[in-house]
């Protein structure tokens, strides 16, 4: 018991760097990780949401349109079932 008490210590502390070292290997996925992060909160998401907002007003104005096609495929639809 007394060898397995004083060789603990060692154990652990080579466990303890052996962690630190495999955590080391991980910090350029991790530096690459922030990076496409920050790339996607500050350009990529704010550049669509401003391409987005181009594209609502025309939904609107064409939304006689759209409901025609949905009453459309809806009678398509109806139809399909019916032949069954």
């Amino acid at each position: 018991m007394k060898n397995y008490i004083s060789g603990r210590a060692i154990q652990l502390k080579q466990i303890e760097e052996n962690l630190i070292e495999n955590d080391r290997q991980y910090l350029p996925q991790l530096n690459a990780a922030e990076e496409r992060l920050v790339y996607y909160k500050d350009i990529l998401i704010p550049a669509l949401r401003e391409n987005l907002m181009l594209f609502g007003p025309t939904f609107n104005y064409e939304k006689e349109k759209v409901n025609f096609l949905k009453s459309e495929y809806k009678k398509c639809l109806i139809d399909k079932k019916n032949k069954c």
